[in-house]
Parts: structure tokens; sequence; C-alpha cells
């Protein structure tokens, strides 16, 4: 190779080297923002949630007692499954505040709630008190449902009492929605003790209605119940 030869390559190979423009760093890739969390939906509130006053399980903040709401209640409870003092706590919470409030109602659909999730036989005669004190006709049916031969012995004879508290209290103040709640318990499932009761307090509500139902007991292969019918069948036609 010839010294003009090799100096030419050389300018040649120079030239280009000038003539390259120097290419900037590559910029890191931008991290796109986190996405904002979605937002949780509350659950709608159950009818007639009212604010219920709460004191908190620990002494030394007595003096803080937030309202929260009938279905906060009800998910505290269900949340509290392992801590039966808290949900007794919660029971009394709830008491208390229907015995202030005169919020009949909203207690017994809450009570209602409670016992259908309750495992513990305590809170479950807890809850039948609660309800047979309750003096409404609604506690009636979840107060019925309990005398399940699923139930332990002890939580079926309190659901007696509540019922039998409860239908009396109904007859004694003559409340008239309890008519077909009343009549209801005829039904020969039920203890000869609760349809005897019954029929004494279809007596007390002073309606004729019940006479065709009354009738059909004059049947009955239970000698105690034909004979409490007959006597209010006897009593209600000569009733003014």
């Amino acid at each position: 190779m010839s010294g003009k030869f090799f100096f030419t390559v050389l300018v040649v190979i120079g030239l280009v080297g000038c003539g390259k423009k120097d290419t900037p760093p590559a910029s890191p890739p931008t991290t796109p923002p986190p996405a904002a969390p979605k937002s949780r939906v509350a659950p709608p509130p159950l009818p007639m949630d009212e604010p219920v006053a709460v004191p908190p399980s620990a002494p030394a903040h007595a003096a803080a007692s937030p309202n929260i709401s009938a279905t906060e209640i009800l998910q505290r409870y269900q949340s509290h499954w392992n801590d039966p003092d808290e949900r007794g706590r919660l029971i009394d919470a709830v008491a208390l505040h229907a015995m202030e409030t005169d919020n009949k109602m909203q207690a017994i659909r809450l009570f209602t709630e409670m016992l259908r999730v309750e495992t513990s036989p305590e809170l479950k005669m807890t809850l039948l008190d609660e309800l047979g004190s309750s003096e409404h006709p609604a506690a009636l049916a979840p107060i019925l449902a309990r005398l399940s031969p699923n139930e332990p012995e002890e939580v079926r004879e309190a659901a007696l009492n509540a019922a039998e508290t409860l239908v009396s209290m109904l007859g004694f103040e003559k409340n008239k929605d309890a008519f077909e709640p009343v009549v209801a318990l005829l039904d020969p499932r039920y203890p000869t003790s609760l349809r005897e009761l019954a029929i004494s307090t279809l007596e007390d509500l002073e309606d004729k209605r019940a006479i065709p139902h009354l009738q059909r007991l004059l049947s009955d292969p239970d000698e105690v119940v034909r004979t409490a019918a007959r006597e209010a069948i006897d009593w209600l036609q000569h009733e003014e």
C-alpha cells in the first residue's frame, strides 16, 4: 500500500468521524403512576338504620360512646364470631337504645339477625329473652323458629318462655295487631301450654273473628285445648 493511499484513507475516516453527531443517552423509561385504589362500595343501609350508641369495650375510654348504624352493628357482631363477650355487649347496647328511643322494630330486626347467625346457646337465650320482652307481635316469628328440634334443649325452653311472655303481654295490652300471629299458635305442632295461652289471649283481644278458629279445636285430640276452646267460644259469643 503506497503512502498516498494510506493518507487518503485516514483523511476519509477522520471526516466520517467528525460528521457523526453525539447521540444523547437514552432516557430511562418512565414508570406510569400507580392506579388509584378502587373505592370500596359501602353496603346499602338496612331499613330504619338509626344510629345506636355503643360504649367502647375499654373502660378507660368510657367517655367516648360513638353512634354506629344498625348495619355496622350487624357487621361488628358477625366479625366478633369468636368473642362472645363483645357480642353480648352489642346485644346490651341495642336493648338500651330500644328502651331509650322506643324504637322496638329496629331492635327486633337486629335481634332477629343476631339470632340467625348466633351459635352460642347462652347468647341465643339472651336474644330470645330480649325478643320476648319487646311487647311487639313482630318478635313472635323469630322466637317460634327456635322451638326447632335442632336447637339445644335449653334454647327450646328459652324460646317457649319468651313466646309465652310475649303472648301474655300482647293479650294484656289488647294489641289488635296480634290477632293473626296468635291464631297461628293454635296449630297442633306447638306445645299445649302455648296453644292454651293463645286461646286465652284471643279472649283478651275480644275479637269475634277468633270464634271459627276456636270451633275447629272442639275436636282437637288434646283435652286441655278442647276445654279452653269451648270456654273461650262461650265467652266471646256472649261478649257485647
